[in-house]
């Protein structure tokens, strides 16, 4: 089983979303209990009290006898996943948090005030079960506790919530890579070695190795398991052979004595398993017992002096002790043990920073760590974004007061950007922070929560917001030396906050952070955990798509739509359903005022339903599964869903880099499908029409939804048998048509892919000019006769689309039913 089979029982170490994922489920059942007792809600929350009271106490009952340490190994083992090939985070039952709440029970003191007595194997799955009732009951409560709850009240109970299910929302290899690098990088900081009492590396290298000797153990013992297995088959198979008779029954019973002896040669002494010993550690890592003992007490918490209902209470009000304190210690004893690997990595930082924040070393601390995840966070976008001009953390000036105009030039305070990419016309802003949430606001503490996501997301927005205002208004920016950074070409800026701390419970509800304040302005960042940065940047294949995936996840009206647990549901919803919402016709209208608002548009938009994402991450845990070794069975990457022939196409666009690649690309692989199937036919129909008349055929429409993303895209195709001078003029002479038509239609960008009649793509052709009083472009609008009504939509390119193969193929019903991807 080994390291393979333990870590896939970390996966993303969210298999207590088996509990997180099923809200709903909660929520009616907490609605029927209220319903069947007649009780208000405050009976309902006494009843569930008295219900969680009563389950601790069987629990105890349950685990009478035993060895705490015995009943915490064994519920590991009842928890572990047994096979990564088949694993799927909403089906699987166990969670670390099972383990946890028993660890809390059988270290209390009320378990460890009774003698542990030998009596065979603890009853687990009773103890599993009563566990999973008291975490339920948990949650009852918390959903009840949200009935009637201001938007702040609701943060609060949704982090609660998190913080008793959610376990290392990362998978174990980046948290390792990560706590490898900050750790190295810490070691050069002599204050904050003198005040740990250790090197840092060594601690990261000392959790590391404890996770190993878990994962070696698990492995020995299944192997000796196996061993012994092989044995007891081939005596089934020889027993009656060798005695040339048929089986019998007393043949069946040795056999089953046979198997009973393998199970109990793998559970016997199953404590073994988590036990740790400082001066084998010592030995393996060859760091000095001293240091190790220092190491090992950081991360050691003693329980004996509590009892189990105030230690339960505190654990489903969102109050982790194992957080940063993952290994046990015995009373009497003095042996220790981890209570789950899921615990003992991230456990590290969370151990440090309660020693480091608050001491002199504060300061070198938090220096080393802001400045990781900047260049990480950075890196990642860079990954997704090549070919990007990169400017990395620099200071620039900003107005003292944005109420008051006046010129860039007269801007005098200085601040900073931790970093900014600019990509064709396209601008992304990063701000980084690396701070964490207080315990108290992780167990729900309103004002604490409140100043805490003031530090953390709000003044990190209002800085991104503030560049992002100044690029779109001032089309430059004043650096610190005064020179100037040409920003006229850019139409379209994102920010995104990167934080370390995870915050996915509230980074997926945009609205509800509007609401409070925490976020504001109509343009809104999308905020983001570094982890999660990570994934979404090893899986994204092109820049379009994620210029696609930011102008949708930053909609303020997303969160209200489409609900979810976890940035990643959103991400891999996005991959394969595109993630679209309807907006609002009459906002739309505001914006660009060509738009037209119809009674069925409101209609629709008022009436779309309420998406709940279940786990969307069934797919993307296969592959990491595969890529680390975990599984086997080979499991493709995830991909955008989109039709391959549109993705080559995108890719021949994006290949020769001309002005206006990027913004194109997205606006092709954005539309709904009928849309991506007009975009690979135009070019045929519009060939086939220049084939059959000798002339140059063009099709316009308009897409996109918002002010900054919205274009107007021309498909011309010229006739393939002229000569190249023939087809340049011809080119030519539709540039002008697309500034003409870009100025009527009151468009920032417009895009024009440019074919000959045989279909082979010449080129695109794009026009970001700046929007405004144009007399010559008035004049052409006013000769060529153009009309706004000229530009199809997208839902009339499909009927031209469809009138013109109704040309080609008088029967097309063949192919009416014919699925296509999205």
């Amino acid at each position: 089983m080994g390291r393979r089979q333990s870590r896939a029982n970390n996966g993303r170490a969210r298999e207590a979303r088996s509990l997180e994922t099923q809200i709903d489920r909660h929520l009616r059942a907490a609605e029927r209990f209220a319903i069947l007792q007649g009780d208000s809600d405050a009976e309902t929350l006494v009843n569930i009290e008295t219900a969680i009271k009563r389950g601790v106490a069987e629990l105890l009952t349950l685990i009478d006898g035993h060895s705490a340490f015995d009943v915490i190994a064994n519920s590991f083992m009842q928890n572990l996943v047994g096979d990564p090939e088949s694993y799927e985070e909403t089906t699987h039952e166990g969670a670390p948090i099972v383990t946890e709440l028993v660890a809390l029970v059988a270290m209390s003191s009320d378990h460890a005030q009774r003698p542990a007595i030998e009596q065979g194997w603890p009853p687990m799955d009773e103890v599993q079960t009563l566990a999973l009732q008291i975490l339920e009951l948990g949650r009852f409560r918390q959903v009840l506790g949200k009935v009637n709850a201001d938007d702040t009240q609701e943060l609060s109970s949704q982090l609660a919530m998190r913080e008793f299910t959610i376990r290392n929302a990362a998978y174990p290899h980046m948290m390792e890579e990560f706590l490898d690098d900050l750790t190295s990088r810490l070691d050069e900081a002599e204050r904050v070695v003198e005040v740990l009492g250790f090197r840092p590396s060594d601690g990261f290298r000392i959790v590391q190795q404890i996770t190993q000797n878990r994962h070696d153990r698990l492995s020995a013992r299944m192997h000796r398991v196996g061993e012994i297995q092989d044995q007891a088959e081939a005596l089934a198979r020889v027993l009656p052979e060798s005695q040339d008779r048929a089986v019998t029954a007393s043949d069946d019973d040795q056999v089953y004595e046979n198997w009973y002896a393998i199970w109990g040669t793998f559970w016997r002494d199953i404590e073994e398993l988590g036990l740790l010993d400082v001066d084998e550690l010592a030995a393996q890592t060859e760091i000095s017992p001293t240091v190790v003992s220092r190491i090992i007490a950081a991360l050691t918490i003693d329980l004996s002096k509590q009892n189990s209902m105030d230690l339960v209470e505190s654990f489903l009000g969102g109050r982790n002790p194992f957080r940063g304190s993952p290994i046990l210690q015995e009373s009497g004893s003095g042996r220790l043990m981890a209570v789950h690997e899921v615990d003992i990595l991230p456990a590290l930082r969370v151990a440090m920073e309660r020693v480091l924040i608050g001491s002199p070393a504060e300061a070198e601390y938090t220096e080393v760590r802001a400045k990781l995840v900047e260049t990480t966070a950075l890196g990642f976008l860079v990954a997704m974004l090549p070919g990007a001009r990169i400017f990395p953390s620099f200071e620039h000036f900003a107005p003292t007061d944005p109420a008051i105009k006046e010129g860039p030039e007269a801007y005098t305070q200085l601040v900073e950007c931790d970093g900014l990419l600019l990509l064709d016309d396209v601008a992304i802003v990063l701000e980084a922070k690396a701070g964490a949430l207080s315990q108290k606001a992780r167990e729900g503490n309103r004002a604490r929560l409140g100043s805490d996501l003031r530090r953390l997301v709000s003044t990190a927005s209002q800085q991104a917001a503030r560049l992002r205002d100044l690029i779109l208004t001032d089309r430059q920016v004043v650096l610190r030396d005064r020179s100037v950074m040409d920003l006229s070409h850019v139409k379209e800026v994102y920010s995104i906050v990167v934080i370390l701390e995870d915050l996915n419970q509230l980074a997926t509800v945009t609205d509800d952070l509007v609401r409070t304040g925490v976020l504001r302005g109509p343009l809104l960042p999308w905020v983001v955990n570094l982890f999660d940065l990570r994934i979404v940047s090893e899986v994204i294949d092109r820049p379009a798509e994620f210029l696609i995936y930011l102008r949708r996840r930053t909609l303020p009206e997303l969160t209200r739509t489409v609900l979810a647990q976890d940035e990643l549901d959103y991400f891999m919803y996005f991959l394969s359903e595109g993630l679209y919402i309807e907006v609002d016709p009459d906002v739309e209208q505001q914006e660009w005022k060509h738009s037209r608002v119809t009674t069925a548009k409101r209609r629709k938009f008022r009436n779309q339903s309420v998406t709940i994402l279940a786990s969307h991450t069934v797919s993307l845990d296969s592959w990491y599964f595969y890529q680390q070794g975990d599984r086997h069975t080979p499991a493709p990457k995830p991909h955008l869903n989109v039709r391959d022939e549109l993705k080559s196409f995108v890719d021949l666009i994006a290949d020769a880099r001309p002005p206006g690649w990027l913004p194109t690309a997205a606006a092709l692989l954005s539309g709904d499908a009928s849309t991506r199937r007009g975009v690979l036919e135009m070019p045929a129909i519009l060939g086939e029409m220049s084939h059959r008349d000798g002339l140059q055929h063009t099709s316009t429409m308009v897409l996109g939804d918002r002010r900054q993303n919205r274009m107007l895209i021309v498909w011309l195709v010229v006739p393939a048998r002229v000569s190249a001078q023939m087809q340049e003029e011809l080119i030519s002479s539709h540039e002008q048509y697309l500034a003409a038509k870009k100025h009527q239609l009151d468009l920032e960008r417009a895009a024009m892919m440019i074919f000959d009649s045989d279909g082979q793509y010449l080129g695109l052709r794009f026009d970001n000019r700046d929007v405004g009083p144009d007399a010559d472009l008035d004049e052409a609008i006013a000769s060529r006769g153009l009309r706004v009504e000229s530009a199809l939509t997208p839902a009339q390119l499909t009927m031209r689309l469809r009138a013109e193969r109704s040309k080609a193929s008088p029967s097309p019903s063949g192919n009416k039913n014919r699925k296509e991807p999205r």
